[in-house]
């Protein structure tokens, strides 16, 4: 299991990013794995897996640890720059440099999580301009 799912766990126990994204019920909250369904209502988050790089280090074998880094694309939707831009900010709040020693969600052991770049982009969908903020996340995993 890939930290996709530890991420979306951390965003929904977030009060400010779930105050934003449809509220704690877990069916409520607008934050998706994978793809946002076509016509849902904003703002909303997808959470994606980009890439794995496993960490190939002599050290970590004698210890018996097997480390992935993988890479976590958080996408956030709105209708405006500033919500889109305030979503941002609230989900790098929650997930950026979350833990200061090995933690498990969801049974997924997670050293780290840090941000690694962010992009902003504008599509024009029905009509309708959709902001959207891509925030790359390096993740290191213990297996």
């Amino acid at each position: 299991m890939s930290a996709e799912s530890a991420f979306r766990s951390i965003l929904l126990s977030d009060t400010p990013v779930n105050a934003l994204c449809g509220g704690a019920a877990s069916a409520a909250f607008r934050c998706w794995i994978g793809e946002r369904p076509q016509g849902s209502q904003l703002p909303a988050i997808t959470v994606q897996l980009d890439s794995i790089d496993p960490l190939r280090h002599k050290d970590l074998s004698v210890l018996g640890m097997e480390i992935d880094e993988e890479h976590i694309l958080v996408y956030c939707y709105a209708l405006t720059y500033d919500v889109c831009r305030d979503l941002a900010n609230k989900i790098r709040t929650a997930l950026d440099y979350r833990f200061k020693s090995e933690t498990t969600i969801l049974g997924i052991n997670i050293h780290y999580i840090r941000i690694e770049d962010e992009d902003y982009f504008i599509d024009n969908l029905a009509d309708n301009n959709v902001h959207t903020i891509e925030q790359r996340f390096l993740a290191r995993v213990r297996r």
